[in-house]
């Protein structure tokens, strides 16, 4: 699977069972890395292909496991973490 296909891949992953959460600090830090890729790497396209599929993947996890959260504070910053996520993939045409 080519990289844009296992981002778009990752984008319909919404039934996958094998989707388990992280910590919201671990991808707060894969969510930063991705964004210094997309905004110094001269390899941009390529750099996030890399890391797309993977983080969207444990990000959907991460907020789905968390939909119960007693708390609350792990499941805000999960939401704050993927809407940094999904605001990456929206900044231009990613692969």
């Amino acid at each position: 699977m080519t990289g844009g296909a296992a981002v778009v891949q990752a984008l319909l992953q919404r039934k996958d069972a094998s989707l388990r959460p992280s910590p919201a600090n671990e991808l707060r830090d894969r969510v930063e890395q991705a964004w210094k890729v997309w905004q110094n790497s001269p390899t941009r396209f390529t750099g996030a292909e890399a890391l797309l599929p993977g983080l969207i993947h444990d990000a959907e996890g991460t907020v789905r496991a968390l939909r119960t959260d007693t708390y609350g504070g792990e499941r805000r910053e999960a939401l704050r973490v993927a809407a940094d996520l999904y605001g990456l993939l929206r900044s231009g045409q990613l692969p």
